[in-house]
């Protein structure tokens, strides 16, 4: 196989062993793309039902001991209950991991029990997926670089925005990528390579509410490259584990 231009600080890398190199000299991605987001949606919503199971059960006292355990905002705990509001169709809809195609950002459903009924709740639905689905295919969704001010967010923003570049043909290259956005192909390619992490990782990190301790991007890339998901979360815990540690040792000096 030949080697991929996705490297760390320049390298190359032939990330992942053995996937076949696409036309961009990279791995290919997921052919629909909105399958991390989807997936990210159904870890959510499985982590918001198991939530309120505990909740329902006294298993936990509050939100807020659920957030400490967590080890995220009660913010964000109300976040993902929040889902569990949205209507049956739309939830059963979410489920089916037979389900492809535009879906929208969970910031986006989280606003949609505002609408009331179940119809209207699914006649929003539907104009936010086509909405997601006009990006694609007008080319509106153009690569962008995005202020770092919220954590890691922006990153994966910017990967899924080169990755519809490169599928769409609006870019013809990760070099024409590069130099249309003004950074290096190496460059593109350390942010693609984001997007080959777990999707509960992906969901984790990208709608943190305050920066992970610990996590950094060159942290995230190093975790992208293995290719086992199962090993990824064990890497990541531990990422967590030791920020955590550093963090509360340096507020007890």
């Amino acid at each position: 196989m030949g080697r991929s231009s996705i490297g760390d600080e320049g390298r190359e890398s032939s990330f992942p062993p053995q996937a076949p190199e696409s036309r961009h000299g990279i791995p290919p991605l997921q052919a629909d793309p909105w399958a991390s987001r989807r997936a990210g949606l159904r870890h959510g919503i499985q982590r918001a039902r198991q939530y309120q199971d505990e909740l329902d059960r006294g298993l936990v006292d509050n939100a807020a001991a659920l957030a400490k355990r967590e080890g995220v905002s009660r913010a964000r705990i109300s976040q993902l209950l929040r889902l569990l509001r949205l209507a049956p169709a739309i939830l059963a809809e979410l489920d089916d991991e037979a389900n492809l195609g535009p879906v929208p950002a969970e910031r986006d459903l989280r606003r949609l029990p505002d609408a009331g009924s179940e119809a209207r709740q699914l006649a929003a639905y539907r104009q936010l997926c086509e909405q997601e689905a006009g990006k694609l295919q007008t080319g509106k969704a153009k690569p962008r670089r995005t202020a770092s001010g919220r954590g890691h967010a922006h990153l994966f923003e910017l990967a899924r925005a080169y990755h519809r570049a490169l599928e769409t043909k609006q870019a013809r290259s990760i070099a024409a990528l590069g130099r249309a956005e003004g950074v290096s192909a190496s460059r593109v390619g350390q942010v693609m390579v984001l997007l080959y992490l777990a999707p509960d990782i992906i969901e984790r990190v990208e709608t943190a509410v305050e920066p992970l301790p610990g996590v950094t991007e060159r942290g995230l890339r190093r975790i992208a490259r293995i290719r086992d998901h199962e090993q990824q979360r064990r890497e990541f815990t531990d990422l967590l584990a030791r920020g955590q540690a550093a963090a509360r040792a340096k507020a007890s000096k």
